[in-house]
């Protein structure tokens, strides 16, 4: 069919081209929409919509193809919302909120999928909630803050935002602490300083910067006072 229609763009005026042209064309809709028939009558729904759409490329304004591409659309929604529901059963909640993003993309005006993947979404944050309290208990601070920021992902609120913050400022004061007991005090400036960038009140942050710069000078004092005893 392509190459005949190729050929009428060169030959415009050709009847009998453009005769036969029609007559192939005819018969390739005719045995492809047999082929999606058969897809329906065995709920193939993916390969339904693999021919509607190869059909709909060569014939965007017949009706009946879009009529059946839709409804091929709607079939494989629908499935893909089943996989989703088999996929919680096995407690794959990622793979059911992939299936059910699946089903929304097919069918945008199907309201179905779109619940079922917010109340879904809900359940992994709060799941992903109650595993950043348990680590925040084991003061495991960047598997919190890692759960907390996958929570708010899924479902965003100005209260986990908040336990967020107060988190990373606790994770930052620590590595600083860890930083000025191992007498690290250049890192240890960092991470204080990094603390006072989002809570500048941060009382223990300011004392602990203030020794982690002393003692920083006076080991500096101390290098450069041994390199002058070593000269003399």
């Amino acid at each position: 069919c392509r190459i005949l229609r190729e050929a009428i763009k060169e030959q415009p005026a050709n009847l009998p081209l453009f005769d036969l042209y029609t007559s192939a064309f005819n018969k390739w809709l005719e045995t492809q929409f047999a082929v999606a028939h058969t897809h329906f009558e065995t709920k193939d729904f993916a390969s339904a919509v693999g021919v509607l759409e190869a059909m709909h490329t060569e014939a965007p304004k017949n009706v009946t193809i879009l009529s059946l591409l839709q409804q091929a659309n709607m079939g494989l929604a629908r499935q893909w919302m089943e996989h989703a529901q088999y996929l919680l059963t096995q407690k794959d909640e990622d793979g059911a909120a992939k299936a059910y993003t699946t089903a929304i993309e097919l069918q945008p005006n199907l309201r179905e999928p779109s619940e079922r993947l917010q109340e879904l979404n809900h359940e992994r944050a709060l799941h992903a909630d109650q595993r950043a309290e348990a680590f925040l208990q084991q003061e495991n601070y960047p598997s919190a803050l890692s759960s907390w920021e996958q929570a708010q992902l899924l479902v965003p609120s100005p209260e986990r935002a908040a336990k967020i913050e107060k988190a990373q400022i606790a994770f930052e004061f620590a590595t600083g602490m860890e930083n000025y007991n191992l007498k690290q005090y250049p890192q240890a400036i960092f991470q204080f300083q990094k603390v006072l960038a989002r809570d500048p009140e941060h009382t223990a942050a300011k004392r602990f910067l203030q020794f982690s710069q002393r003692f920083t000078n006076d080991t500096a004092t101390e290098t450069v006072q041994s390199r002058f005893s070593m000269l003399e």
